[in-house]
């Protein structure tokens, strides 16, 4: 991802206006996560002004000394929740919803994020998550908190890296950890799994998701209930993925290539590539052993150049350092390169941060003629 984030990093002034509060005519209903209750931007709350009046909305108050970042507000009961960078460290804090005052700021982790060299965007990405009286913050390090909503006491804190095995995106780790239940859940990513779900109570790990380990991007985790199952969607550098098997919306552009005008060509990895998947689906019930061992044999004998990766491994990695994209995927733009084709494919994220570079030409999103 090449652009920087799209919203202000300051946080050294929170404003709060009198309309937010609430009225004889309205009851303010707790919002204690991203995006509200429900992660969806919907707020029950009515009797709302429809329009600002003529000189403006009343200032109620204005905290200041919040430090950096791009947190938001979670609201529970008398108290406003949030993050912040300050010199020493990040923050978790909580404020009076009252005046604005600082009712307690504990330690999250490091100041600072994992910027590419040039850039800097300072601060935490995560909005708190308050349930009961915990709450869990996480700053863009990877390094999650679990304090007293009451007094901020540390609990139990684990490490993406360092515990689960993730590693953070370009811009830092950027979710907002998701409570359902008994357990919090989160993307570390990674080889290991990445997805993670931990007693909210004492941090210990429930499971961590073997058969999904795309690397963490940008979001955080939406539970939903879809044919009967309740399931937890997240999206990820390379899938829209959920607990549970949901159908490719691009395959009958895909299918598309396979109609003899096109001459395709592979690295040898994508015969793994294609196993593993196959592998996945019957591990997960979609397909039984004949089903996925009669998809992998179709898969086989499709019109494939297959071309030996020993040679594209080394301009692969230029390409990878280059675009800061993996080897994986770089063979695949390096077998590109060297045949003067293009990668079709549906990472639309992918064609995205490479617009700018030497190498956009070799891209193409599926469906694009």
């Amino acid at each position: 991802m090449q652009s920087s984030p799209n919203r202000s990093c300051c946080l050294l002034v929170l404003v709060v206006i009198a309309c937010g509060f609430a009225t004889a005519k309205t009851q303010a209903r707790d919002w204690p996560q991203w995006r509200g209750p429900d992660r969806d931007g919907k707020s029950a709350d009515t009797g709302l002004l429809q329009a600002w009046p003529a000189a403006g909305p009343a200032l109620a108050w204005k905290a200041a000394g919040l430090g950096k970042g791009y947190a938001g507000i979670a609201a529970v009961g008398d108290r406003l929740f949030t993050m912040g960078d300050k010199e020493d460290a990040g923050y978790v804090i909580a404020l009076s919803a009252a005046d604005g005052r600082i009712l307690w700021s504990t330690k999250a982790g490091a100041a600072g994020t994992p910027d590419p060299p040039g850039w800097s965007f300072p601060g935490p990405r995560c909005t708190p998550t308050v349930s009961g009286d915990l709450v869990f913050a996480l700053n863009a390090w990877g390094e999650m908190v679990c304090v007293n909503a009451a007094d901020g006491k540390e609990l139990w804190r684990k490490d993406f890296r360092k515990d689960f095995g993730g590693k953070p995106p370009t811009w830092g780790f950027s979710e907002s950890p998701l409570v359902d239940g008994d357990q919090v859940v989160i993307t570390p990513g990674g080889s290991r799994g990445a997805m993670v779900a931990l007693d909210k109570k004492t941090g210990r790990v429930l499971w961590q998701s073997q058969d999904f380990t795309d690397d963490a991007h940008y979001s955080s985790i939406i539970p939903a209930e879809i044919g009967g199952v309740r399931q937890y969607v997240q999206l990820t550098a390379a899938s829209v993925a959920a607990k549970w098997f949901l159908p490719e919306p691009d395959a009958a552009a895909a299918l598309r290539l396979l109609d003899g005008r096109h001459r395709l060509a592979a690295p040898d990895l994508i015969r793994a590539e294609t196993g593993n998947l196959v592998w996945k689906l019957q591990v997960r019930g979609v397909l039984d052993a004949q089903e996925a061992t009669d998809l992998i044999e179709h898969f086989l004998s499709l019109p494939l150049e297959i071309y030996d990766s020993t040679y594209l491994v080394a301009p692969a990695l230029q390409i990878a350092i280059a675009t800061r994209r993996t080897v994986y995927d770089s063979l695949y733009l390096a077998l590109a390169v060297e045949l003067g084709g293009t990668v079709v494919t549906a990472d639309a994220r992918w064609v995205n941060a490479l617009t700018d570079s030497p190498f956009a030409p070799f891209l193409r999103p599926l469906g694009q003629r």
